[in-house]
């Protein structure tokens, strides 16, 4: 769990941060080339002050499906959803609110930028991703 950390520069090349809650972790200048990020959840992170009932940030963070890599949102106990499925426990609970109003949006928000993310193949090392250690015997 990095949750809330600051990993500012850190060189995390290679590493496995599958899994991992990245929910308010600081990435800046961080070099997450050939990194692991399937099911990291945070990848995409918005908060709004009344996105939520609970003041919670929602994030986004891809995963492997059938070897196409997928959007997903965690959202409080809500895990690995697909945009329509969070959209639609939402409107379930929200009803047409200013939280639905604000998830709605920055769900339209972060497809948005995972689409230009897919569109420039910054996602596609992570269909054929090994471990350093993995890497390293290839060539040996």
């Amino acid at each position: 769990n990095l949750s809330g950390a600051s990993l500012s520069r850190a060189n995390l090349d290679g590493a496995s941060l599958y899994g991992a809650s990245l929910d308010g972790a600081s990435l800046y200048g961080v070099n997450l080339s050939r990194a692991n990020l399937l099911n990291a959840a945070g990848i995409y992170t918005a908060f709004t002050p009344f996105l939520s009932s609970r003041r919670a940030a929602l994030l986004g963070g891809i995963v492997l499906v059938e070897g196409q890599i997928e959007l997903r949102f965690w959202a409080g106990c809500k895990q690995s959803k697909t945009a329509s499925e969070l959209l639609k426990y939402v409107k379930k609970t929200h009803g047409g609110d200013i939280h639905a109003k604000q998830y709605k949006a920055v769900v339209t928000f972060m497809k948005a930028c995972f689409k230009a993310d897919m569109a420039e193949g910054r996602w596609d090392y992570l269909l054929t991703w090994k471990t350093p250690e993995a890497q390293k015997g290839e060539h040996s």
